[in-house]
């Protein structure tokens, strides 16, 4: 909308959970914003947690051939 509703943090939180659901468990997903709620007075140590695992299960098997896989 050009900038006629920007996002407010609750929006990026919504948005966010709906992207993760079904593949970031909650738990994970409530880990990870809550490091980000605290992003101004993380340590160093702190900043490692800036990522989220997936569970394994929603990956599906990976492919028997990979791009470096050409020729071969």
């Amino acid at each position: 909308p050009l900038g006629a509703r920007p996002f407010q943090r609750e929006n990026y939180v919504t948005k966010f959970r709906e992207l993760a659901d079904g593949i970031v468990t909650r738990a994970e997903q409530d880990r990870f914003l809550n490091l980000v709620m605290r992003l101004p007075n993380l340590t160093a140590e702190e900043l490692v947690g800036l990522t989220f695992t997936v569970d394994p299960v929603c990956l599906g098997q990976a492919p028997s051939r990979g791009i470096f896989d050409q020729g071969r």
